[in-house]
């Protein structure tokens, strides 16, 4: 994704991208290291941090260097991490009013991302989120889906698969559930595999599903590629996962059977590892990657230092009506070398990346004219139908 970056880099040419990396790092730990830098380079960065949902991160560890506790360009970081620790318990509060919804149905949500990764930071509210990720029951997913369309809040906007907006009662909060009928975008296994590889924790009275801490991992992390790593907070969450596998934790279940995947993780772990100093000592060695791609870690440092309200972008439907903004929306999508490199299916070496982006944006395009015109045939065509018979011969 090409975004307008701020531009200015701190003092010793470290880019805003490496301030982010060195605020985080670390921060999801009970006692966190402390912080190196001074409360006028916390405040450049506040924005990005705040913006990316890593403000609750940023003040674990500014709370404990004391010339930045009581400095006022941290006050904002302060106020947020009380606002997350408020939200905490009424996020808890939507999921067990979900998981109780459902079961009076015989469904049983499969939570990951957002809440579930957040039980691996040494206090969940640092890892806030804005939707609940889940899957149900194999074979039971239409269900799902016209259940949640029953109990939608009237008149917010709610797509036909989703995501779906519910009043998730008093103890939790308005609440937007993203139903998923497979995670095979995340190169997972069948919901069979996966459901019976669950495991259950609990939510104050209730057990709550989610993935094995094995598909987890690799799902937060093929996450992170998918998206572009745009967010410093998915990094966190490989970062927390890593830090935190049990014993019994089977590698090779996580990295899986295709060499080019599990490529890919090792990537990503020693990228949490460079950039926020994830311990990685449980990694098996041979799942170690000596090198990185220059690439790889520049465009995530480079995303990091990307105003979020600068990702905004028209909708594909906008450029016929406004064709003179097709330049700037085509900046806009072009994909970055990360994701452009997971939606190719491409391998993770030296080479240039940019025959996989332009891939990646050739055939978004074609897919966006293609969904425009059959909308177009199936408006022409609904209309024809409603027109009397003498008016169509």
């Amino acid at each position: 994704m090409s975004a307008t970056l701020l531009t200015a880099p701190t003092h010793g040419g470290f880019t805003f991208g490496h301030l982010v990396a060195n605020v985080l790092a670390g921060s999801w730990r009970r006692e966190p290291p402390a912080l190196t830098i001074n409360s006028e380079e916390l405040a450049r960065v506040e924005p990005l941090l705040t913006s990316s949902g890593a403000a609750g991160l940023a003040w674990n560890r500014a709370s404990r260097t004391a010339h930045l506790t009581s400095a006022p360009e941290t006050a904002n970081l302060r106020a947020m991490y009380r606002h997350l620790a408020l939200q905490a318990t009424m996020n808890e509060g939507s999921i067990r009013f979900l998981s109780e919804r459902l079961a009076l149905n015989g469904l049983e949500p499969l939570i990951f991302k957002g809440w579930a990764s957040a039980q691996h930071y040494a206090l969940p509210h640092l890892r806030p989120f804005g939707d609940i990720d889940i899957c149900v029951q194999p074979g039971r997913h239409a269900e799902a889906r016209e259940l949640l369309q029953r109990h939608v809040i009237p008149g917010v906007n709610n797509l036909v698969n989703g995501p779906f907006v519910l009043d998730c009662g008093p103890a939790g909060k308005l609440c937007q559930i993203d139903l998923h009928a497979g995670l095979d975008q995340f190169h997972l296994p069948s919901l069979d595999t996966l459901f019976a590889r669950s495991q259950r924790i609990a939510c104050g009275d209730r057990a709550i599903r989610i993935l094995s801490h094995e598909d987890h991992l690799r799902l937060v992390a093929m996450h992170f590629l998918r998206h572009g790593g745009y967010r410093p907070l998915w990094l966190c969450d490989v970062a927390a996962m890593l830090e935190t596998v049990p014993g019994d934790f089977d590698w090779d279940i996580c990295f899986g059977k295709d060499p080019r995947y599990a490529h890919w993780l090792a990537c990503v772990f020693e990228l949490a590892r460079r950039l926020l100093g994830a311990r990685i000592e449980g990694l098996p060695q041979a799942y170690h990657v000596d090198t990185l791609p220059d690439w790889f870690m520049r465009t995530a440092l480079n995303e990091w230092q990307v105003p979020y309200l600068s990702r905004m972008k028209q909708p594909w439907s906008y450029w016929a009506a406004k064709p003179w903004i097709i330049p700037s929306q085509l900046k806009a999508r072009w994909p970055n070398p990360i994701s452009a490199t997971f939606k190719s299916g491409g391998n993770f070496g030296r080479k240039s990346r940019l025959l996989y982006q332009l891939a990646f944006l050739g055939a978004a395009i074609v897919t966006a004219v293609s969904n425009r015109l059959c909308a177009a045939i199936h408006s022409i065509a609904g209309r024809r139908r409603h027109l009397p018979k003498e008016a169509v011969s």
